[in-house]
């Protein structure tokens, strides 16, 4: 979305203008797209490419040129702006990560220039990214991976500084290619059981807000819509989300047939209104709205990757997407990560978690393609420490350079 609320002074204006030319390179997973700005020592570039450095990192003016540069019309045009800096390692919260070689770090701004707190699809970016700069300057090597797959292993810093992502990219073809989609996969965490309550916590509008916690997920009854009530699975992963089933949209009176289905769905008037509901979400909210799908059958020009992601799928879902500070998107990662989640824990609830397999996978259908996410079971009849991961593609769209006074 694009918002211009703040205007510079003239001074401001002429200190923009005399910042240099900085590089940039654009890259999308599924169609969600960011300028990415390497400023990474380890990655051939510098903190001299960070632009927000000659502007003393004063947030109004950094916001003023976010939103500038994602202009779809005037500017270079994306969902935002992702820096690729150099590791902060102190800032880590768990302090065994310390040990691990820390390739570069990932700082997220939405294209009306907020803050972000974590990006699937851009961190799947940023791990390419770095994993070609690295193999072309030697400074990692190929590794034979499970399942015989190939690949290199890259860690990216990200969660503002606080988490260290290990992450896959896969060789599926005998060379990389800037022209076609490469395969990454990243460690997104553990399956959230510590607080899951799929009945309703509320039957009025009277609840304060929705208090989210990392590991909880939370059902409430949205009614502030005509005369529908919508249920929303609310979950942080770490970022805030909203989750509903379009089939499970219930009113007193005949429902409009454009909500019945995910593809017809009035995203754009309902997303924004639930994204800024500051009663139940003060620091607003990721909205998506989903209906399971049919899986899909494995096909004889699949990789060996897909076709052992298909073969473990026990569930699907086609998703869209109302990002936060951004509208709608073609893929969000963390939403997805987020219903992934919720599909496998009400599968697990309803038909026992000893009957699910201890490899499975998860496919989320998006407007720019499909997610997988791998769930991986420590106890076959638990819930508790199940890992899962995410996998996607990403793309190269170009590389270039830019001088902020161009889009003044």
């Amino acid at each position: 979305m694009q918002h211009l609320q703040f205007v510079p002074s003239p001074e401001e204006i002429g200190f923009i203008k005399s910042i240099p030319s900085i590089t940039f390179c654009k890259m999308h997973g599924l169609g969600n797209d960011y300028i990415y700005i390497n400023c990474c020592n380890l990655l051939h570039s510098s903190e001299a490419n960070d632009f927000r450095i000659y502007l003393n990192h004063q947030h109004n003016l950094i916001e003023y040129c976010i939103q500038k540069l994602c202009h779809r019309t005037f500017g270079i045009g994306a969902d935002g702006v992702i820096f690729i800096t150099n590791p902060t390692p102190e800032l880590l919260e768990n302090e065994t990560n310390h040990h691990q070689i820390i390739h570069c770090q990932m700082e997220m701004y939405n294209s009306d220039g907020s803050s972000g707190e974590m990006c699937g699809n851009g961190l799947r970016c940023v791990a390419q990214f770095a994993c070609d700069r690295l193999v072309e300057s030697g400074k990692i090597k190929k590794q034979t991976l499970e399942g015989g797959q190939l690949g290199y292993r890259i860690n990216v810093q990200s969660n503002r500084g606080k988490r260290l992502y290990q992450c896959i990219c896969y060789e599926d073809r005998s060379t990389f290619s800037k022209s076609s989609p490469l395969m990454v996969e990243i460690e997104m965490g553990n399956l959230q059981t510590k607080s899951v309550n799929f009945s309703f916590e509320n039957n009025s509008n009277s609840i304060e807000y929705v208090e989210q916690e990392e590991n909880s997920i939370r059902k409430i009854i949205f009614k502030q819509y005509l005369d529908c009530e919508i249920p929303l699975y609310c979950l942080l992963v770490p970022n805030p989300h909203a989750i509903c089933w379009v089939n499970e949209i219930s009113s007193q009176n005949e429902i409009d047939n454009t909500m019945k289905a995910v593809d017809s769905f009035p995203l754009h008037t309902i997303g924004p209104i639930i994204e800024n509901l500051k009663q139940l979400f003060p620091n607003r909210t990721n909205v998506e709205f989903i209906e399971t799908i049919s899986a899909q059958h494995i096909e004889t020009n699949d990789s060996p990757l897909i076709k052992s992601l298909k073969s473990n799928c026990i569930l699907s879902a086609r998703q869209r997407t109302w990002e936060r500070g951004s509208g709608e998107t073609n893929a969000c990662g963390t939403g997805a990560f987020a219903v992934s989640q919720v599909l496998y824990l009400r599968n697990a609830i309803t038909n026992s978690i000893g009957n699910i397999p201890n490899t499975a996978t998860v496919r989320i259908s998006l407007n720019g393609g499909d997610l997988w996410f791998r769930y991986h079971k420590s106890n076959p009849t638990s819930l508790d420490h199940i890992q899962v991961n995410m996998i996607g593609s990403v793309n190269y769209s170009h590389t270039g350079s830019f001088k902020l006074s161009d889009y003044q």
